[in-house]
C-alpha cells in the first residue's frame, strides 16, 4: 500500500522467481490480497498468462522473458473498479507501465525488474530517465542495496556503479523512496536468502514516488 495525495493506493509488489505453476500463482494472490499487483520474474509467455487469466478475476498487463528468466506483469482486480490501460512495454521482460485512474486521480505505474549484472544495471537506469519522466509510481526489482541499512550486519555492502545511477535518477527526477522516507533509520528487508548455512538478509525492491505527491507510507512484501 502506498499514500498518494493522501490517498491509500491499494498496491504491492512481489518478485515471484518463476510463476509457471499456477498453484503457486493462486498463492501468491492470497498473499498479496491487493488491487493492482506489480510482479517480477514470472518466467511466463502467452500461454502461462492465459492460465492465469482464469485464476485472476482482472486485467494483465505484461512484458514476457523466457521461461528461466525476467518477465513482469501489472495485475488490475476488475472488481475494485480501478480503470487501467497499458501505455508501454519493452520486448525484454524488464518493464511494463500502465496508467489507472483512482479516486478520480490519474497515476502513471511503472514495474520494473534491473538487471543482475552490475554494468547491465547502470545502462538500465540510464534508460529510466526516459522510460519514467511521465510516471507518478516506479515499483518493483532494483536488485541494488540503495544504502547500508538496506542490508543485514552479515551480508556485505559492496562498491556498485548502478547504485550511484539510480541516486542520480532520483535527484533529477524528484523520486523518492516511499519506505526509506517513512522510516529514515529502520531495517526492513525484502530478500532473504540462505547461502552456505548462513542467512543474509537485504531490501533490493523500491516502491518509489514523486516528493510532491506524497505524505510517505509503504509496506513491504518479503521474499525468499
Amino acid at each position: 500500500m502506498c499514500n498518494i495525495r493522501n490517498r491509500s493506493v491499494p498496491l504491492a509488489s512481489f518478485n515471484v522467481n518463476g510463476l509457471r505453476d499456477i498453484d503457486k500463482f493462486e498463492k501468491v494472490l492470497k498473499l498479496c490480497d491487493t488491487d493492482i499487483l506489480c510482479l517480477q520474474e514470472t518466467h511466463w509467455d502467452t500461454v502461462l498468462e492465459n492460465r492465469g487469466k482464469k485464476v485472476w478475476s482482472g486485467h494483465f498487463f505484461s512484458s514476457h522473458g523466457t521461461q528461466r528468466a525476467r518477465g513482469v506483469s501489472i495485475l488490475v482486480n476488475k472488481n475494485s473498479k480501478i480503470d487501467a490501460a497499458l501505455i508501454d512495454r519493452d520486448r525484454e521482460g524488464r518493464w511494463v507501465k500502465i496508467r489507472f485512474v483512482f479516486e478520480g486521480f490519474e497515476h502513471r505505474l511503472l514495474n520494473i525488474y534491473a538487471p543482475n549484472k552490475e554494468g547491465d544495471r547502470v545502462s538500465f537506469f540510464q534508460e529510466l530517465n526516459g522510460v519514467a519522466k511521465d510516471c507518478t509510481i516506479v515499483m518493483g526489482d532494483f536488485n541494488v542495496k540503495l544504502c547500508r541499512l538496506d542490508v543485514s550486519d552479515d551480508c556485505s555492502f559492496k562498491c556498485d556503479a548502478s547504485r550511484s545511477t539510480l541516486t542520480n535518477f532520483l535527484l533529477k527526477t524528484e523520486f523518492c523512496d516511499l519506505w526509506r522516507n517513512a522510516h529514515p533509520m529502520a531495517r526492513e528487508y525484502s530478500r532473504i536468502q540462505s547461502c552456505a548455512g548462513e542467512v543474509k538478509r537485504s531490501r533490493i525492491d523500491y516502491c518509489l514516488v514523486k516528493k510532491s505527491q506524497t505524505h510517505f507510507g509503504s509496506r513491504h512484501h518479503k521474499r525468499t
